[in-house]
């Protein structure tokens, strides 16, 4: 499968974007982590397949809401998966190109924290910003 499917299947049915999870207290976190993410949410299980494949994540089924509606499969890129599948896919996405380069971001920020608690403020209120302003692009949630 090429790259250039892929991009245009994320532009349509795909979000890129980025989760912020609260500190967790039974590891003693004290700063919340944030999680960049890619999900393509289908209903054919094999166009979900193919790609994943081809260039990783993970597939799982989302529960049906009402007994009418059709089974519905979400492929996940996070971590490893996307840190490989970003570079390439980033210069072929037309309308979340954007998000892409934030993701691309927030993944260069860990670099230099190889534990979830290590960054500084200053890092956190870098990460705060990149969260920010992919959320805006996004629309989602509330971005104060």
């Amino acid at each position: 499968m090429h790259i250039k499917y892929l991009a245009g299947f994320v532009d349509g049915e795909g979000c890129i974007g980025i989760i912020k999870a609260s500190p967790q207290k039974k590891t003693r976190e004290t700063k919340p982590r944030y999680e960049p993410k890619i999900a393509i949410v289908n209903c054919d299980y094999r166009i979900l397949e193919k790609i994943s494949i081809t260039y990783g994540g993970h597939i799982t089924t989302r529960r049906k809401f009402k007994p009418h509606h059709r089974k519905v499969f979400t492929l996940t890129f996070c971590g490893k998966s996307l840190q490989k599948l970003l570079p390439i896919l980033t210069p072929h996405l037309i309308i979340k190109q954007t998000q892409a380069k934030y993701l691309s971001e927030l993944i260069s920020t860990r670099k230099h924290t190889y534990r979830t608690n290590s960054y500084s403020l200053k890092e956190m209120n870098r990460k705060e910003r990149i969260y920010k302003k992919c959320c805006k692009l996004n629309q989602l949630g509330i971005c104060d």
